[in-house]
């Protein structure tokens, strides 16, 4: 049996995701994504670190829910120097003072895939060469009608 709920309670519960995950850093990395995002990463590196402006400040969702969903604020500037080349294939949202690599099944994350299309994080390229500066126009995260 599916259960089923309504936008307005979809809307209810974002401002709690949106609390949660504001402050935090979108770790983009090189190598096997692991299982779940509590996993620790074994092979894999950091190539770019996403904040806002690029300036290690951590990101903010736009207020308000719309339709279950929490969005970038078209706004604001997320994005990062790329630190290390090498090829992106998943990203992790972590909060401060979380490295992104270790097990931790008390960390706020978010993990998913990286590619130039029909991924979870899209890019004109997943190859990133050190140096270079990659942002992210778009971000939404939609809580799914159960």
């Amino acid at each position: 049996m599916t259960v089923k709920c309504t936008t307005t309670l979809r809307n209810a519960v974002v401002p709690a995701l949106k609390t949660a995950l504001d402050g935090g850093l979108i770790l983009v990395f090189s190598g096997q994504m692991p299982a779940a995002p509590e996993d620790a990463v074994v092979n894999g590196e950091v190539v770019c670190v996403i904040s806002k402006q690029a300036s290690g400040e951590g990101l903010e969702f736009a207020p308000g829910a719309n339709g279950g969903a929490i969005s970038k604020s078209p706004d604001d500037v997320w994005s990062g120097d790329v630190g290390v080349s090498g090829t992106a294939s998943f990203w992790r949202w972590v909060m401060p003072g979380d490295d992104g690599y270790s097990y931790s099944d008390t960390a706020l994350r978010l993990q998913g895939t990286v590619n130039v299309a029909g991924a979870d994080l899209n890019f004109s390229s997943t190859t990133f060469s050190e140096g270079e500066n990659r942002s992210i126009d778009f971000c939404q995260f939609l809580l799914i009608n159960l």
